[in-house]
């Protein structure tokens, strides 16, 4: 399991994200974070494909564009790129023998999706996504504790924010939590 996917089952844990109704499988949850930051490119080195970006608050950071991007040559300098990044995780909460939600999909596997913006200018998004099934192994509600483990053997224990999240939970049940990250890049042309 990767480092980031635990993180992110500690994250769910540790936030509170663990709650049910008791005897029926909680619905599906979602919990997304969007960030945005545009920066301005200052150079390109067509040879080595770098391009180089400032921020709005002076960072400057070079970036090399795989082939993948395949308008490379469209970028000129002074345009205004913006990044925007999502990340989201999506849970339900099953009892054992119940199974997984209808059109629940495995993961993508370590490669990402990529879909390019339609035009002349480069822009498109950059899709990530890993999916796991954990089983919960103890449940500590006075010290409001939750462990679980997934099934390559990985264990986890993250203190749950408020206790009552715990109410319901049982060891036994199955979390299926994915995660999804995305960067969707634009491009706005130099005017």
């Amino acid at each position: 399991m990767s480092r980031k996917l635990r993180v992110h089952l500690a994250a769910i844990a540790i936030g509170g994200l663990l709650t049910t109704s008791g005897a029926a499988a909680q619905k599906t949850v979602t919990q997304k974070k969007a960030s945005k930051e545009t920066a301005t490119i200052t150079a390109i080195d067509k040879a080595t494909r770098t391009v180089t970006l400032k921020n709005t608050t002076g960072i400057v950071e070079e970036l090399v564009a795989g082939p993948e991007i395949v308008r490379f040559d469209a970028l000129k300098v002074g345009d205004k790129v913006t990044f925007t990044h999502t990340e989201s995780v999506v849970y339900q909460i099953r009892k054992p023998g119940q199974a997984p939600a209808a059109g629940a999909k495995p993961a993508t596997g370590q490669t990402p999706e990529i879909t390019r913006t339609p035009g002349a200018i480069p822009g498109g998004t950059i899709t990530e996504r890993q999916t796991k099934t954990v089983r919960v192994e103890a449940v500590d509600k006075k010290e409001a504790r939750i462990s679980v483990r997934t099934a390559e053997g990985t264990g986890i224990t993250a203190i749950v924010d408020d206790k009552k999240n715990l109410n319901g939970v049982k060891i036994g049940d199955h979390v299926d939590i994915t995660y999804t990250e995305a960067v969707m890049i634009a491009v706005e042309p130099a005017r």
